[in-house]
């Protein structure tokens, strides 16, 4: 059973109201810092799909100096139909890391699968801040 995907976001601030409803502020596209390693205290995340029910998901992160995929989450879509017919439904992995490494520069992903086919790739890069000159802020 495969899914489809609707939007992954990636972000520093993710607010999630009484009413379920989320809100993401702080999008960004890079990942930088003045040296290796870089730490991103605030990161945060939401993946949306669709499927049918019991279609599996699995979200990670995945990169270079990465020695395993970092798991945001998995599970498998439940059946909500018989609860209201007329209500739209999907799947959502949301939430907030704090202090999430990176050892190495490159492009790094968060990647949404349903078994071992992948749905969707969002990448994002992670790399040392230049200075004006060409040098990193670490070295003279």
């Amino acid at each position: 059973m495969t899914l489809r995907h609707d939007f992954t976001i990636i972000c520093e601030y993710l607010i999630h109201a009484d009413d379920g409803k989320f809100t993401f502020a702080g999008t960004f596209m890079n990942v930088v810092g003045p040296q290796l390693p870089i730490v991103k205290d605030k990161f945060a995340f939401g993946v949306q799909f669709f499927g049918e029910p019991g279609s599996r998901f699995r979200a990670t992160i995945e990169g270079p100096g990465l020695e395993q995929p970092f798991l945001l989450g998995e599970g498998e879509i439940q059946d909500h139909s018989t609860e209201y017919p007329l209500q739209l439904y999907a799947g959502i992995l949301a939430g907030t890391l704090g202090n999430l490494t990176f050892n190495k520069e490159g492009i790094h992903e968060l990647i949404l699968r349903s078994g071992e086919e992948i749905v969707h790739s969002r990448p994002f890069g992670v790399y040392i801040q230049k200075q004006a000159n060409g040098t990193s802020p670490t070295t003279q």
